[in-house]
């Protein structure tokens, strides 16, 4: 059966059925340039600004640190006396047909 399968789906290679989209626009360019045109260049994007997260661990233990040196304590959270709205049910999930 899995032959069967294989077989069903396997066809001669047609290399005429794909194309070299990159090959394509590289050869437009060179083309463009032989004829004398101007040619756009499209510049990169800058690259995004790369943290080094081993400076800023120790940045942020050496900030903890000096605040427990120093005696800051972190404010205590107030409580709210308004109620707190009470959780939706999730919404009963519907069977698919021969459940």
């Amino acid at each position: 059966m899995a032959r069967q399968l294989i077989d069903s789906l396997t066809s001669d290679w047609a290399p005429e059925q794909y194309s070299d989209a990159y090959r394509e626009a590289l050869i437009s360019i060179v083309e463009a340039k032989l004829n004398g045109q101007e040619i756009e260049v499209v510049e990169a994007e800058p690259a995004a600004k790369v943290v080094d997260l081993m400076e800023a661990l120790k940045a942020s233990v050496a900030s903890a640190k000096k605040g427990a040196d120093e005696g800051a304590k972190p404010a205590a959270k107030k409580k709210s006396s308004a109620k707190k709205p009470a959780a939706k049910k999730p919404a009963a999930r519907k069977k698919a047909v021969g459940e």
